[in-house]
């Protein structure tokens, strides 16, 4: 009796096994998809699948066309696009810094993470009601009082910080995506023995003045997260104070 698995062995066999049509997804939160894109650190004011800025992605009577859906060619022709023009206004940028990390499925393909989303509001409702009941039925002392205030102002600034940061990273990300590449060339060029002395000298300067522009932008780079840092260590501290006080309340 032969093997029936032979049969079906690669090498010996080519007839068609199975002609199923499929179709490759990605799922997975917004940070991943981001990164797998080439939007890495962008804004949240860009939609992940389609060209518009968020008043408008955000407005449910706007329908989006199209044309202004986001693919594959499209990031890239944008993301040239960036490097020649050495385009830096966040609005330009279109929160793109760097090709599609996976170039074979589409942004139409990643589905939108269902599961992020209804925690996202479910989290939102619950925050909302808590704060209703604390205005309109406890009866909170005038330092609880101040206390959630206080850690309300404290979280507005940390968005405020947050969504500044992402914007002000997107432009440095490009910019040292940019000067790498110059840096990189200078380089290339100098390990050349056939340049004159002249041009050598020249490519040396620019080495150095590329290499201080890369230093300064990555030093403004931790300049900004440390800003966002110290916002969050603030309203920890606004959390933890409110928190204090509630406990103080209930124990009394």
């Amino acid at each position: 009796m032969s093997n029936d698995l032979d049969s079906f062995s690669p090498i010996t066999n080519t007839k068609k096994i199975c002609d199923v049509s499929t179709q490759v997804l990605v799922v997975g939160d917004l940070k991943y998809y981001a990164q797998l894109l080439g939007r890495e650190n962008m804004s949240s004011y860009w939609c992940m699948w389609c060209t518009l800025p968020k008043p408008e992605w955000n407005n449910k009577s706007t329908p989006v066309s199209q044309a202004a859906l986001w693919t594959i060619e499209s990031l890239k022709a944008h993301c040239d696009k960036v490097v020649v023009e050495k385009l830096k206004e966040p609005r330009d940028i279109s929160g793109v810094v760097m090709y599609p990390v996976w170039d074979f499925i589409e942004p139409s393909h990643y589905v939108v993470p269902i599961l992020h989303i209804e925690i996202g509001l479910v989290n939102n409702a619950i925050d909302n009601f808590y704060d209703w009941v604390e205005d309109h039925i406890e009866d909170g002392t005038p330092n609880e009082a101040m206390c959630r205030n206080k850690m309300i102002l404290l979280g507005t600034e940390l968005q405020k910080a947050e969504k500044n940061a992402m914007q002000l990273k997107q432009g440095i990300v490009q910019q040292l995506t940019t000067q790498r590449h110059s840096l990189s060339q200078v380089k290339k060029k100098l390990k050349s023995k056939i340049i004159l002395h002249n041009e050598r000298m020249t490519l040396l300067v620019e080495e150095h003045q590329l290499e201080e522009q890369i230093s300064s932008l990555v030093k403004q780079r931790k300049n900004i997260d440390s800003g966002v840092v110290l916002k969050r260590m603030k309203l920890a501290e606004a959390k933890a104070d409110f928190k204090e006080v509630r406990q103080k309340k209930e124990k009394a």
